[in-house]
């Protein structure tokens, strides 16, 4: 594994899925999707930027979809082969319970702060408080998941803790010195992060 399939695989556990599609009444077969999505103006750029990272990953070309109504832009497309390769590391279908990182990735910290940018780009924010005070935060209905992020990112000398919030769970990096450890090892593809730093 190199660092940008770790990384394309934090983008999927974020905002993303492997969905078996089983033959319809017309007998037109298994369609084995991939799909990542996003905000239609927040997340284009960052879409463009992971439809660059399917070509050079895969060799395939893949469209986005806008659907601006809706505030949504995605990329979907069917390639059993690259479904059945993702799906060595990503569950298929609902993955909220089932999802976890990598043994792989978690024993390299340079393929886990790849995974990690990937994953925060899509599920991840950036908020300030008590006059520009940042906080890094993650959301997930996984606490398996989040508490596996924290734990490795500790080691990598990150402080912050995991809590319940609401139905889900929030992870918390609160600080500049955090902020700053963050750019120096793990960084921002997605320029609606980067904007705010």
């Amino acid at each position: 594994m190199n660092e940008l399939l770790a990384e394309y695989l934090g983008i999927i556990t974020g905002d993303g899925c492997l969905s078996l599609s089983t033959p319809s009444a017309k007998g037109t077969g298994n369609k084995y999707y991939i799909f990542i999505c996003g905000h239609s103006i927040d997340d284009l750029d960052f879409l463009y930027q992971v439809k660059d990272m399917t070509k050079e990953l895969f060799d395939k070309d893949v469209n986005i979809i806008n659907k601006s109504k809706e505030n949504c832009s995605f990329i979907k497309f069917s390639n059993k082969n690259i479904f059945y390769y993702l799906s060595n590391y990503l569950p298929i279908g609902k993955k909220y319970y089932s999802i976890r990182i990598p043994d792989e990735i978690l024993e390299s910290d340079k393929l886990f702060c790849a995974f990690l940018r990937g994953y925060f780009d899509t599920d991840g924010t950036i908020v300030f408080v008590r006059t520009n005070y940042p906080r890094l935060e993650i959301k997930s209905k996984s606490f398996i998941l989040l508490n596996q992020v924290i734990s490795k990112l500790r080691k990598l000398g990150f402080y912050g803790s995991v809590s319940k919030c609401a139905e889900c769970f929030r992870l918390e990096l609160a600080g500049h010195k955090n902020l700053k450890r963050w750019l120096n090892l793990i960084g921002f593809r997605n320029k609606k992060h980067l904007k705010k730093v």
